[in-house]
């Protein structure tokens, strides 16, 4: 067991916690998103994104729990849907959240997995 939340298993590294992250849209207007099987370390992002979504659009995921400084973050394209799109979406993190933004969005429904992993 590193941590009470965090655990290797034959292998496995395992993310455990009470209270999920949240998440907010900056624009709910044209963006709309949910959580799925989501933790502070890993989970998954699905995003719907209207006509009128632009380049100042995000999703934002909040860490139930803040990070010592802010955390790496490693996004994956959860489908074939997805995939193709990846290079319209990134990362920006802060201690307490990271933010999935948008370039040239196109509209449509995409799903994205997350994993967080802190530094020192």
């Amino acid at each position: 067991i590193l941590s009470g939340t965090v655990t290797i298993s034959e292998g496995h590294l395992v993310s455990k916690q009470l209270a999920s992250p949240t998440w907010v849209v900056s624009n709910s207007a044209n963006v709309s998103a949910s959580l799925m099987s989501a933790t502070d370390v890993a989970g998954k992002v699905l995003v719907t994104l209207g006509a009128g979504a632009g380049n100042a659009d995000y999703v934002q995921v909040n860490f139930d729990r803040p990070y010592a400084a802010p955390p790496m973050i490693v996004i994956s394209a959860a489908d074939g849907v997805s995939a193709p799109n990846i290079t319209r979406f990134y990362a920006a993190t802060t201690a307490s959240y990271f933010r999935l933004s948008f370039v040239a969005p196109t509209p449509g429904q995409y799903a994205f997995y997350y994993m967080v992993v802190g530094t020192q």
